[in-house]
């Protein structure tokens, strides 16, 4: 009797297990969050849509190998959907890894580890080959991600695939929800509005990311969006892998439109489109939106409005301080920049020996040898400047400070490049040595570095689980950080940049 009963009992816990997978250890608040070991511990998570709004944090590698055979081949259940329950709390995967996530759900939207988010961040998680298949809405970490929602730190590769809004991390990023400090390898394919980064962004952001991956696609696709609208901001950003589709192709952004800007961003990728409407950074730029301080190296070819930096640009849009150097073939209607233009085109510049391209539709022409030379972007005497650009160290006419520009023989195959690509180059070592003291009134950290090491920041929380943010209330002093003692910053850490 007393085996029935133990066989019994763990029949159940093996059902269990299997059914809902395994409770992670901790409560799920911010001082006490679930902490996910296993892929067990993702099942619970992913079939326990009453966790959705708690604090979760990974501690472990996780190979999901296993999801390609659950639920009948169809894989892992995103985690928040429009249907139902969505995704409002916090993941940090303090830099773990997700390996080989697999969903297949050709017919059905919102599919990725998070299937719909609002209010919630996800954060310092790198997924790595994964494998997801989904109608609309899809990416490799989240489907949609809307009301100030943040995905910050993560890294995605694999194949991402579907119908139309499809991005390498996310599908749709929408009401002032950003993107931030994150990269993209994965292979994306798609039909209609395919990036990257994102396959939509409506009146939201994304600053500090870069794709790497190859984006396949019909109509309206970019390395990085396939079309930002409404406001949004795309800043120190660049492309470099390959883009492929019919119209509306762009190293950056099929559609750029509706007061959206592209800031300090660069595509080195080719570009590939067999209809109309191919740029190097634009397909198609309208609406009152801006773009500045950009450039193109890569190669851009389409069938028309084929440019340099734009295929078409319109409706009070201006670009400014930008250039192209790369090469632009088209069989009607090309341009070193601009192949269509009916807006504003200022202060920008074209190779016309390594483009191909005689004439634009916006901007100056250059031999290489100009483009080459820092005089012609500060000098007010060069044809076709009417404000110098921000170098570092003001040359020329250069009278602003903050430095958005550099030129060396180095970087770049010596022409201009945006500073902070400098800072790319490499990642210095952690701060060692690091002491907290406190005072009765101050928080004083100090520590040691690196030669290489150029700048520290701070980041401080309530709890050792928590959101880390950094800290903008302290003064730093060559190795020391000091501030004033808030009951809400009891946690910290200090970072390295050059």
């Amino acid at each position: 009797m007393k085996l029935i009963v133990f066989l019994f009992i763990l029949l159940v816990l093996v059902f269990q297990l299997n059914s809902d997978g395994l409770l992670p250890i901790g409560s799920g608040t911010e001082n006490d969050p679930y902490q996910v070991a296993n892929l067990e511990n993702l099942l619970w998570f992913s079939s326990n849509a009453n966790s959705w709004n708690n604090n979760f944090i990974q501690i472990e590698n996780i190979d999901a190998t296993d999801t390609k055979n659950w639920n009948n081949g169809e894989g892992f259940i995103p985690i928040g959907n429009p249907d139902s329950l969505i995704f409002s709390g916090s993941y940090n995967g303090q830099n773990y890894t997700i390996a080989n996530l697999y969903i297949n759900r050709p017919d059905s939207s919102c599919q990725a580890f998070l299937g719909y988010m609002e209010n919630a961040i996800i954060q310092n998680v790198n997924f790595t080959n994964s494998e997801i298949n989904g109608l609309s809405r899809v990416g490799s970490i989240v489907g949609i991600c809307a009301s100030s929602s943040i995905i910050d730190s993560c890294y995605s590769s694999g194949v991402v695939s579907g119908s139309n809004m499809i991005g390498g991390l996310v599908g749709f990023t929408v009401d002032e929800s950003y993107v931030s400090n994150c990269f993209n390898a994965c292979t994306v394919v798609g039909n209609i509005d395919i990036g990257g980064l994102s396959g939509i962004l409506l009146n939201a952001n994304i600053y500090n990311c870069y794709n790497l991956g190859e984006v396949n696609g019909f109509e309206t696709i970019g390395g990085l969006i396939g079309k930002s609208i409404s406001g949004s901001e795309i800043k120190n950003c660049y492309n470099g892998g390959f883009i492929n589709g019919n119209q509306s192709i762009g190293g950056l952004i099929g559609i750029n439109y509706s007061s959206s800007e592209i800031i300090k961003c660069f595509n080195e990728g080719n570009v590939e489109g067999i209809g109309a409407n191919i740029g190097g950074l634009v397909g198609s730029n309208s609406i009152y939106s801006d773009i500045n301080n950009c450039f193109n190296s890569g190669s851009i070819s389409g069938n028309s409005n084929v440019g340099g930096l734009i295929g078409s640009n319109s409706s009070y849009s201006i670009i400014s301080n930008c250039f192209n150097y790369g090469l632009v073939i088209g069989n009607s209607n090309t341009g070193g920049i601009v192949a269509s233009n009916s807006a504003s085109i200022n202060n920008s510049f074209w190779d016309i020996e390594t483009s191909g391209q005689l004439t634009s539709s916006g901007g100056t022409g250059k031999t290489t040898s100009e483009m080459k030379n820092i005089a012609t972007y500060t000098e007010l005497s060069t044809e076709g400047l009417s404000n110098p650009w921000d170098f570092v160290g003001n040359p020329c006419d250069d009278i602003e400070n903050y430095d958005f520009w550099n030129i060396d023989e180095i970087m770049n195959n010596s022409y201009p490049y945006l500073t902070w690509q400098s800072l790319t180059h490499y990642t210095p070592e952690a701060p060692y040595n690091v002491i907290i003291a406190y005072s009765t009134f101050t928080i004083t950290i100090t520590w040691e570095y690196f030669s290489e090491a150029a700048l520290f920041k701070v980041y401080s929380s309530s709890t050792p689980y928590g959101i880390f943010i950094e800290d903008a209330t302290g003064i730093f002093f060559n190795k020391t950080w000091y501030s004033p003692i808030y009951d809400d910053k009891k946690f910290f850490y200090v970072t390295a940049t050059n």
